[in-house]
């Protein structure tokens, strides 16, 4: 990464900004302090090291309820699944990148497992670490659950499956890494 001495814009800005910042709040104050966490864990041979504790570091222990704004998205699409009459074959949920889709799409997973316990519910993405946001919203951890109505289900399985598997409900996370046609696959195979 590089950026300009003489505080002019910052290349790469986007990727550093999370929610509710933006790239504009990526200031000098904030790469003089990048600069001065990356110098003191530079080796004399230059290489970055970070000590992080064993097996990386870990998730944030605990759940959100999220934003007002997702609350009322958490609100309506549990509505929506759950409403016999205005059930809808497909709905889709458009966002900037880390406005919390996945963080949405877990707790509406939440809310509508307790409405409906026994709900058959296949969650999906590109791997299942792809997918974690969303298990850890629904279930509080990150891995796919071993038992019960909730499994990571790989987007190929549910393009090439047609009717071998029934789910109540297909929650597909990171849309953007799949291709067109295997998307198309998924809605055309389980309507």
């Amino acid at each position: 990464m590089r950026w300009s001495p003489s505080g002019g814009p910052v290349r790469g800005a986007e990727a550093l900004a999370c929610y509710p910042y933006n790239a504009a709040d990526v200031t000098a104050h904030f790469l003089g302090h990048m600069r001065r966490c990356v110098a003191r864990h530079t080796s004399p041979h230059g290489c970055v090291h970070f000590d992080f504790p064993e097996g990386g570091v870990p998730p944030c222990s605990h759940i959100t309820e999220g934003t007002p704004e997702q609350g009322q998205l958490v609100d309506t699409l549990a509505d929506l699944i759950n409403s016999p009459t205005q059930y809808p074959h497909t709905a889709i949920v458009l966002a900037d990148r880390g406005r919390g889709k996945s963080s949405c799409l877990g707790l509406t997973l939440k809310k509508v497992l307790q409405q409906s316990p026994d709900l058959r519910v296949a969650v999906t993405a590109s791997s299942p670490s792809s997918a974690a946001e969303v298990f850890r919203h629904a279930t509080g951890r990150t891995e796919p659950p071993q038992t019960g109505g909730v499994k990571f289900v790989t987007p190929q399985e549910l393009a090439l499956s047609a009717g071998t598997h029934c789910y109540d409900l297909i929650l597909c996370d990171e849309a953007a890494q799949l291709s067109v046609p295997c998307l198309q696959a998924i809605v055309h195979r389980h309507p």
